[in-house]
């Protein structure tokens, strides 16, 4: 990779952030948004650095992420079990057979033609 594809593409990715925080900060000037709903981008980072240090505010932190990965995990296992399940797929039904007995009684859809 050449040293100008790589700015580039260090360019592009920067691009859309500082332009996003262009038009906060400028939304915050102009007076559209009263500054209890939308501080300055300025402020919002200085209270982000005096937070850093603060044992509590890490401790929320990290209970945030668990909670944020926890939910993702739940949802993609439930998500992935229901997807193998509707497709009606080879070794799904041969592993839920065993596991799930009500499968067995559940009567086959009219509507739907094999």
């Amino acid at each position: 990779m050449t040293a100008a594809r790589r700015t580039s593409e260090i360019a592009a990715g920067i691009l859309p952030v500082a332009l996003v925080i262009a038009l906060w900060h400028g939304i915050a000037l102009s007076g559209i948004a009263p500054p209890v709903l939308l501080p300055a981008p300025g402020a919002v980072f200085a209270r982000l650095i005096a937070q850093a240090g603060d044992r509590q505010f890490l401790d929320h932190a990290g209970i945030t992420l668990y909670r944020l990965f926890a939910g993702f995990s739940i949802a993609a296992v439930a998500g992935i079990t229901l997807g193998l399940a509707a497709t009606g797929a080879g070794r799904w039904k041969a592993w839920s057979s065993r596991w799930c007995a009500c499968s067995r009684r559940c009567p086959r859809s009219r509507s739907i033609r094999r």
